[in-house]
């Protein structure tokens, strides 16, 4: 551990890959963690069933708690880019990174992943 502290570890991922729709959900079918990193309430307006919402800006702080370090996580995000979750998730340890969706959530396609039981949430107020 202390040699780690000093010099670093090695990481096997230094980018994050843009996966396409099909490329993300075959990874989703064999198992992988979807964590949506989108804040809270862009979450609740709709979101692909079985992810997980840790927002960005608490991501270093959470994800500890809810992510193996088995399975391989696959990032869902709203366009502006993963590096500082990527950047997060290395200095927690986790190296199973197999990347995020193309796009970000909202760009329209994500519908063509065709879940079954998708439901967009529905404000109460």
């Amino acid at each position: 551990m202390e040699e780690n502290n000093l010099r670093g570890v090695k990481v096997n991922k230094s980018h994050l890959e843009a996966l396409p729709l099909q490329d993300f959900r075959e990874l989703m079918g064999e198992g992988a963690q979807v964590v949506d990193v989108r804040n809270p309430t862009s979450f609740c307006g709709g979101h692909i069933p079985g992810s997980l919402n840790i927002w960005q800006d608490g991501f270093a702080a959470f994800a500890g708690y809810f992510l193996n370090y088995e399975d391989p996580i696959l990032l869902v995000d709203d366009g502006r880019g993963v590096d500082s979750v990527r950047r997060s998730l290395i200095r927690l340890g986790y190296d199973n990174m197999a990347g995020y969706l193309a796009g970000g959530f909202p760009h329209g396609t994500w519908r063509d992943l065709r879940f079954r039981n998708w439901m967009p949430s529905v404000s109460m107020s």
